[in-house]
């Protein structure tokens, strides 16, 4: 699709889309002529109900999947060719609604009161402490904890949005005592542990979810 992906790629960035959305719209609009062998020009609104009809009934694709199929293909009509009547009648997928699972405070009470390493109580008390995603977490640099104000700065937080949380008094000294005790440097402030040191990153989302391994990390017992 040469130039019109070129032109969904430029439409993207002036709308102010993340890297990660851009790359995969660009992905899913790439499948959908993949899938007809045709100029997404020469298409019209038959051939997205058909293709929309083969990735929830044929492939039997997630809701959340199909969902970026369909955004990811009306940006591409709506905006890039500027033909939005293709798309306006195709219905968004239903997402069932699950109630969110929420540890009680004595379920976080004995999460934290397990954890020996100070590393993974700050990690996870932060998370608690400030609500924030694993994710959010792992992109904490010191710069974001601002003592003065009493405010955590989230740069990259849901719908890659910037926001700020509340600091407790009690987890900015969990934090402080964290960064000292680990004789920690700028700029990140749960960086990636070696087995004697710290990469000049952050941890990964991955070791965050497995945590705690002390014996890969023997630095971190403490």
């Amino acid at each position: 699709m040469g130039h019109v992906r070129d032109r969904m790629d430029a439409d993207l960035r002036l709308a102010g889309r993340a890297e990660s959305t851009r790359t995969s719209y660009i992905s899913c609009a790439r499948r959908f002529v993949k899938h007809f062998m045709r100029s997404p020009e020469d298409m019209g609104e038959a051939e997205v109900r058909q293709f929309m009809l083969h990735i929830t009934e044929e492939r039997r694709l997630a809701v959340g999947s199909r969902l970026q199929y369909l955004g990811a293909i009306k940006f591409l009509y709506g905006v890039t060719l500027g033909r939005p009547e293709v798309v306006e009648s195709i219905p968004w997928p239903r997402r069932k609604r699950r109630d969110p699972v929420v540890p009680t405070r004595q379920e976080v009470e004995r999460l934290l009161d397990a954890t020996t390493s100070l590393y993974w109580r700050a990690f996870f008390l932060t998370a608690y402490a400030a609500g924030l995603r694993r994710m959010e977490v792992v992109a904490l640099r010191a710069q974001d904890i601002d003592s003065h104000t009493g405010l955590i700065r989230v740069e990259h937080g849901k719908g890659d949005e910037a926001r700020q949380v509340r600091l407790d008094p009690s987890l900015l000294d969990v934090l402080r005592t964290h960064w000292k005790h680990h004789g920690l440097a700028r700029p990140w402030l749960f960086p990636a542990p070696t087995r004697t040191g710290w990469r000049n990153r952050p941890i990964s989302r991955g070791a965050a979810t497995a945590g705690t391994d002390t014996q890969k990390w023997p630095h971190l017992k403490g």
